[in-house]
């Protein structure tokens, strides 16, 4: 696996060099770096997982393999199936002896720096010598929307791809870990108004969920949670709604310039703009712009109308 500018050995086929599916490293992607691989039938004994001082997860998103893996006297038989998640740790590699099966699984990159973001001195003691989780539906679907992002060129930005890593990587903390994260504070007011203006302020620019939480003095994860408290959804939900709602606004101008919008409310593309202001509107920036043109220009005759003095020129027939 190429990630951090290293090459992280996958024996994921049969002594074949194992040729990535997917692989963030060539995109914009900001969060966890991810390859997707073919998992095939091999009976080996190679040393594969993370490179010392880092870690990793094997995240299963189709198909149906075993896996057998042994840790010096230790061996670890491994149903894979959709939403198994495999966690590795470069301290504690395994010696891949035997897969059985195929299929579909993204390997992921884990460096200190995310543990850090989760307000975490170093990783849990148990990662990577955990028991793997089975059939993890939540693991699962932040898994298949990070490959989707990547795929997609990651055209959300920042935000979506830190917010979705984080999320994984908290999760997995909390279900293999002893403590958990709580906390009682809550946003002000005053706070809210403040993280709202400074959102709509910056919404031309690629907002990263460090940048939000820095605004706060907060880690990242901290902030996720009480931002969801404040909000009643994700910070990257937010800002999307927010840049189509300043979107529609801008629209609504007799000289709505739809490519201009798009860039100016932090859309990479105006297909891009289009795509996500249909989904959320039911319709066309184009159509939205024109109904609303529409809906003025009926506004403005009513009212001349309704205004007219009577027994003015014209008033007998036409606005009897």
């Amino acid at each position: 696996m190429t990630a951090r500018g290293k090459t992280q050995p996958l024996t994921l086929s049969a002594g074949e060099r194992s040729v990535p599916l997917l692989n963030s490293a060539s995109t914009p992607w900001a969060g966890l770096q991810l390859e997707r691989h073919m998992l095939r039938p091999a009976s080996v004994n190679v040393t594969t997982g993370p490179v010392k001082d880092e870690f990793g997860m094997l995240v299963v998103l189709d198909g149906k393999a075993d896996i057998l893996l042994r840790e010096e006297k230790r061996y670890l038989d491994v149903e894979c199936a959709p939403g198994t998640a495999l966690l590795l740790a470069g301290e504690s590699p395994f010696n891949l002896v035997r897969v059985e099966g195929c299929a579909e699984v993204v390997a992921i990159c884990i460096s200190f720096d995310w543990f850090r973001r989760l307000l975490l001195e170093r990783a849990p003691r148990v990662f990577g010598t955990t028991k793997p989780l089975y059939r993890d539906q939540t693991v699962l679907l932040l898994v298949r929307n990070m490959c989707e992002e990547v795929l997609q060129g990651s055209i959300t930005g920042k935000i979506y791809a830190e917010s979705l890593s984080t999320a994984l990587l908290s999760y997995v903390v909390e279900h293999t870990h002893s403590s958990t994260f709580r906390s009682r504070w809550r946003f002000s007011e005053s706070q809210r108004r403040r993280l709202q203006n400074y959102i709509l302020d910056s919404l031309h620019e690629d907002l990263s969920l460090i940048e939000l939480a820095g605004v706060m003095d907060l880690s990242p994860r901290h902030f996720s949670k009480l931002f969801h408290n404040a909000f009643g959804m994700a910070p990257h939900q937010y800002v999307l709604r927010s840049r189509l709602a300043e979107g529609a606004r801008m629209l609504e101008s007799r000289d709505a310039n739809i490519a201009e919008i798009a860039i100016r409310v932090g859309f990479n593309s105006q297909s891009h703009f289009t795509t996500t202001f249909r989904r959320a509107y039911g319709t066309t920036p184009s159509r939205y712009a024109l109904e609303k043109r529409k809906s003025f220009l009926v506004k403005r005759s009513s009212d001349f109308i309704n205004d007219k003095p009577r027994g003015s020129l014209g008033s007998s027939k036409l606005y009897r």
